[in-house]
This record gives C-alpha cells, sequence and structure tokens, in this order.
C-alpha cells in the first residue's frame, strides 16, 4: 500500500470545475465530501471503490459514475489508474471553486472514515482484541477511543521526539501496541531498535495531555515489506 501525494490538474472553465488524478496501482485515495452533485470518469486503469452504503465494488476502465451531494468516496487503486470529476460551479478560480465544492471534514470523521478503510484493504470484519496484561506506563493510560474500542491516551504534556512506551519486547507484543489506533494523520510512530528485538513508541509531535494517540499502520506495513 503506498502513501503519497497524488498529482492533480484541475482548472475551472465556462462555469465547469474539472480535476483529473492519477493514481499509482496500491494507492489508497480518500475522497472529499462534495456539497454538489457531478460526474465521474475513470479513464483507465481499475479501482476498488466504495458506495453509498460502504460496500466496495471493482470498476475497470472506461467507467462513468455519478459523485452526489454529500457523499465521499473511498477507492484503492488496482492498476495505475487516471479519473476524472466534472462540477458545475459558480466561482471564477481553483481555489475558491474547491471551497465551493467541498465540505470542511473534521479531523474525528476523517480518522473514523480512513480506519475503516484500512479494515476494507486488509480484509478485516472487526478486530479482535486479544487479552492482555497491561504495563505500568506514567506516560500513557488506556480508555474509550471515538475510533474504535480501547485507544491508547497520552497521560501528561509529551514533547515532540520522546520515546513513548515499549510495543514489542522480544516478538511479544505489549498493551500500547494492541490499543494504539490507526489514522492517515498520526502523532506517534515506531521505531526498532538495532537487534530488532524491542520496538518503541515516540511522538511525532508534541501532544497534549488527553489527547488520543495515533500510528499510521499503513506506513508501518511498507516498512515492513521492504
Amino acid at each position: 500500500m503506498n502513501e503519497t501525494i497524488i498529482p492533480i490538474e484541475h482548472r475551472v472553465f465556462n462555469g465547469l470545475y474539472t480535476r483529473i488524478a492519477f493514481a499509482k496501482a496500491g494507492t489508497v485515495v480518500i475522497g472529499c465530501t462534495h456539497n454538489k452533485s457531478g460526474k465521474g470518469f475513470l479513464l483507465s486503469g481499475s479501482i476498488r471503490q466504495s458506495d453509498d452504503n460502504g460496500e466496495y465494488i471493482d470498476f475497470k476502465a472506461p467507467h462513468s459514475f455519478c459523485t452526489m451531494s454529500g457523499s465521499q468516496r473511498y477507492a484503492f487503486a488496482l492498476e495505475d489508474t487516471i479519473y476524472a470529476t466534472i462540477h458545475e460551479v459558480d466561482s471564477l478560480n481553483v481555489e475558491d471553486a474547491e471551497k465551493e465544492l467541498f465540505v470542511e471534514q473534521p479531523q474525528i470523521t476523517r480518522i473514523k472514515n480512513d480506519y475503516k478503510l484500512l479494515l476494507n484493504e486488509l480484509n478485516i470484519q472487526e478486530p479482535i482484541m486479544e487479552s492482555c496484561t497491561i504495563e505500568k506506563n506514567d506516560n500513557i493510560y488506556f480508555d474509550k477511543s471515538e475510533i474504535d474500542g480501547i485507544g491508547c491516551f497520552s497521560n501528561r504534556f509529551i514533547k515532540q521526539g520522546e520515546v513513548i512506551a515499549i510495543t514489542i519486547l522480544d516478538n511479544e507484543r505489549l498493551s500500547t501496541s494492541r490499543f494504539v489506533n490507526h489514522s492517515d494523520i498520526p502523532n506517534v510512530k515506531l521505531f526498532d531498535s538495532e537487534d530488532k528485538n524491542t520496538t518503541y513508541l515516540m511522538s511525532l509531535v508534541d501532544i497534549e495531555k488527553g489527547n488520543e494517540l495515533f500510528l499510521n499502520y499503513r506506513r508501518r506495513l511498507i516498512c515492513q515489506q521492504q
């Protein structure tokens, strides 16, 4: 699974906003929620895309579809793919057109949606939480998460670059490893000791007391595959 910024060409012409995106095979595509309906066109390649019911369907070019007002699409590029969307707009430039078209999404909603997308990519219906011993750690505590089940939260202000906890010790997963939820906008990362026997959790940014910790599991999977 690739994590990248998708190349996009967009313009406004004669009351129409056109957007062409280029996604490499294996790329996860998270669309914006639209204020207005429009048309979409799969010009080349193939994708696995969500519908309005949250189900995923495979499409191969050439294919056309509607982007309905209030909808948000998630897709996984099965091949190198080019797709386009067209919307009617009142704006005269790209920046204003995007403000007119796209709903500004609350961060918690984006994280929830991307978490569901990750489970689908990994073909996991519901994550199974194994029982484990909770290690004492003054840096963190565990509580109900708005994303899923139990989450891991900061017990104090944590500075960027701090080691927060051990997640794996001698190939055994510890409680922090089990409870840190996924997000595509993470505030922590994992790094391994030189002998690969220990894995640590480190802060990517300053984290306020009481904030949930989020780890980008896609990035971890990519590193493991390299």
